[in-house]
């Protein structure tokens, strides 16, 4: 603070005090300094002020306080307060001014942080899906300042007056209000408390709120300060989400279908907890890692998959395969395999896949098969499979240049059987005969250099000619 004093309205300097010259930097002859040179280190809006008010104070006796900025040697802004106050003569006519010029620039620049903070805080606010709140020493909610959109449920809240537990909240929440109410009363802090408010008109809204308790200088509780937010429509989604997880989970069980995937990055593959219930193992001790799942497959489709593998992330193409693999009671099951390369910004990352039992179904082809291409009684080729089996080797002899021999064996008086003894006497012996030739033919084709086919229909329907 420096002090400043001034003898004539037509002087053209003025004295000002040591601290007044040291704080702006001024240079002064015997304390005294031209005003113009004052005034020019004003900026151009505050020297007219300044001149206005120091005029008026010396014409009309009028003191001021003006808040003005002015620029130092180093070029800083600095804000002061110019304060003038008159001095009269026993005629009352002013014969000097004086007063006081106070530096307030830290003062200035901190209120000035201040309302920009608030600002700052005021949009955020204003911006934000959430709303602040606050309630009394008795825990009423006060009322919301200003009108918040919302139907009458959500009015319950804003139009405070009353304590949470004290609004017509859902059934359902009964417990969790009893424990937020315990929280309160005991001055305890609260994050993400749910509930759920039902209107007059019967309208429903779902709020996450939190809050913590404000205490006065003496410890005297006041009540709390929070904020909350409208999560009703939030809770609809995750409930819609829930239901189609749960949907999704039992058409997995119902189709006996489990998902995986396999991160190149991370070089590691995620069974779906229902692919560990399809294939019988324990995903607390069973790590699906290539090496540990190749023993179970059988064949050579541990290979083949490897190889569909390869080529999805090679091509980017989804592809389907049918695999088997015992499952870990050492069962056989049939398995429908489909894997998809995973894409992400234009670069493969990995695999994802999905595994389907197919057991019963291709149990059920394999009869089919079975009672297509074979006789019933005596279990050998009929008809259909010997000449499917015929004409591939046919074509195989043609194209390889091999040559093959097909031998007719004939069961002598099978027809006096049948007449005498009767078809079950006739049934059987063609039973004991199929045996024989399963047995004489099996062991020839295990021996060195044999390559003898056997296809033979004994039947003693139309469908083939009876036995001579």
């Amino acid at each position: 603070m420096g002090y400043w004093e001034s003898h004539s309205a037509a002087a053209t300097d003025f004295w000002i005090s040591p601290e007044f010259a040291t704080f702006y930097d001024f240079d002064t002859v015997d304390g005294f300094i031209s005003i113009a040179t004052v005034q020019e280190r004003y900026l151009p809006e505050s020297r007219k002020v300044l001149e206005a008010h120091y005029a008026a104070c010396w014409a009309e006796g009028q003191p001021y306080a003006v808040q003005a900025r002015l620029r130092s040697t180093d070029g800083r802004v600095l804000d002061c307060v110019v304060h003038g106050e008159p001095e009269f003569d026993a005629r009352g006519q002013v014969r000097r001014v004086s007063g006081i010029v106070r530096d307030v620039t830290e003062e200035t620049s901190t209120l000035r942080r201040l309302a920009e903070s608030e600002q700052r805080l005021a949009d955020f606010v204003s911006t934000a899906s959430d709303w602040c709140w606050e309630s009394d020493a008795a825990h009423r909610l006060l009322p919301y300042p200003k009108p918040l959109a919302g139907n009458a449920a959500f009015q319950t809240v804003a139009a405070g007056r009353r304590a949470r537990w004290e609004l017509a909240y859902a059934p359902e929440d009964a417990e969790a209000m009893a424990q937020h109410r315990a929280d309160m009363e005991a001055h305890r802090p609260f994050r993400d408390f749910t509930y759920t408010l039902i209107g007059q008109d019967g309208s429903r809204v779902s709020i996450c709120t939190s809050g913590k308790p404000i205490f006065a200088d003496d410890g005297t509780f006041l009540g709390y300060r929070g904020t909350s937010s409208d999560i009703t429509q939030l809770r609809a989604a995750r409930a819609l989400l829930d239901q189609r997880t749960r949907a999704l989970e039992e058409a997995h069980q119902l189709g006996k279908i489990g998902t995986w995937s396999h991160r190149l990055d991370a070089g590691r593959t995620i069974w779906a907890p229902e692919l560990y219930q399809l294939l019988g193992f324990d995903p607390d001790t069973f790590e699906p890692t290539y090496e540990n799942i190749r023993p179970y497959f059988l064949g050579g489709d541990a290979d083949r998959f490897r190889d569909v593998q390869k080529r999805v992330l090679r091509t980017r193409r989804t592809e389907a395969t049918d695999l088997r693999i015992l499952h870990s009671d050492g069962t056989a099951r049939d398995l429908a395999v489909i894997c998809k390369a995973e894409v992400a910004h234009d670069k493969v990352i990995g695999i994802i896949g999905t595994v389907q039992d197919v057991t019963e179904r291709k149990e059920a082809e394999r009869q089919l098969e079975q009672l297509a291409y074979s006789d019933p009684l005596t279990g050998l080729a009929n008809r259909a499979l010997f000449t499917r089996q015929l004409a591939t080797l046919i074509e195989g002899s043609a194209l390889q240049g091999r040559s093959g021999a097909l031998l007719l064996i004939d069961l002598d008086r099978f027809k006096e059987v049948n007449d005498s003894l009767g078809h079950a006497a006739g049934d059987k012996l063609l039973i004991q005969v199929a045996a024989a030739l399963r047995q004489e033919f099996g062991r020839e084709r295990s021996s060195p250099g044999s390559a003898a086919t056997s296809s033979r229909c004994w039947r003693r329907d139309a469908a083939c000619p009876t036995p001579r």
